[in-house]
């Protein structure tokens, strides 16, 4: 019913529209109920599937053929500071020269690599030492032992 400026809405009317808020208020309580228990379960879904999303075979008893194309993300190895290999001030483990060797012998060049030119004596610029050291070869040894009255040969 249209107001009019000048016209004040009657006690009745007044109260129809009370009873009529209170019902649309109760429908949107029940709404609203509705909706916080969806969110609810939607919220525990979502966090259920992001953590089937989250397992692979490494952090649980998948196989790995049950992984995805993507690899897990590694966290990079925490870095000491020093570089690589052996550090200054740490002791040697290679093999040291010998004092007295087997054998001592040269290597002279009958010409130069670079033009060809034959070499003399003269021509050496100097020496360096180097150590080899080879691995006896192993051989088989036949020794003869006597049994009895025949001769047997025995490989050992």
């Amino acid at each position: 019913m249209p107001k009019t400026p000048d016209r004040r809405p009657s006690y009745d009317e007044l109260a129809a529209l009370v009873v009529r808020q209170m019902a649309t208020i109760e429908a949107q309580r029940k709404t609203v109920a509705q909706l916080e228990a969806m969110v609810d379960r939607l919220t525990s879904r979502i966090a259920e599937l992001e953590r089937r999303l989250g397992r692979n075979s490494e952090n649980s008893s998948l196989r790995p053929s049950s992984d995805t194309f993507v690899r897990p993300k590694r966290k990079p190895p925490v870095k000491s500071g020093r570089k690589r290999g052996r550090q200054p001030g740490a002791p040697r483990a290679g093999l040291a020269m010998v004092e007295t060797p087997d054998q001592v012998g040269e290597h002279v060049p009958d010409a130069c690599r670079g033009c060809g030119k034959r070499l003399s004596a003269d021509d050496s610029i100097g020496f360096a030492r180097r150590q080899v050291r080879d691995i006896p070869l192993v051989t088989v040894r036949g020794s003869i032992a006597r049994i009895g009255t025949g001769v047997a040969t025995v490989a050992g």
